[in-house]
């Protein structure tokens, strides 16, 4: 199965290209996007679901959440993330697809994942890594 990734994080598939050698992206069955409604709470910055028994095609599969946008201004008005915090809770998230307890393993992992990461972003010649997610704009 082909890791689906929701519009807003399209910008993700190159980012993906090769981290399948560090971790099992056979695994993944999407990447979604998500901002936290006016009046609720940030819990997290991302999340890693293992779906089981009941998920039609999902089971023994995984789902990464990424917030994308947050509340500020006290609650009124949202601020798109940064290219960086994006990538950083995506190498985390992923590193969960190995090893899932917070272990040393783990955190190397996701070192790992950053390398390659910081290699994308020479690559594609990004520069700014504070850059805004919404300037990022969307690849088809």
């Amino acid at each position: 199965m082909k890791t689906k990734l929701t519009e807003n994080l399209s910008f993700l598939k190159p980012f993906l290209k090769g981290v399948g050698r560090i971790v099992p992206l056979s695994k993944l069955a999407h990447i979604k996007d998500y901002k936290v409604q006016k009046g609720l709470n940030k819990r997290a910055q991302a999340s890693c679901i293992k779906y089981q028994k009941g998920y039609d095609g999902l089971n023994g599969k995984y789902g990464i959440n990424l917030l994308t946008q947050e509340l500020v201004d006290n609650g009124r008005s949202y601020r798109h993330q940064t290219l960086e915090q994006i990538l950083i809770n995506l190498s985390h998230e992923l590193a969960h697809l190995k090893e899932w307890m917070h272990t040393d393993k783990h955190f190397k992992l996701q070192a790992k994942i950053m390398i390659h990461f910081s290699s994308k972003l020479k690559e594609l010649n990004i520069k700014d890594h504070n850059i805004s997610i919404n300037r990022l704009g969307r690849s088809k």
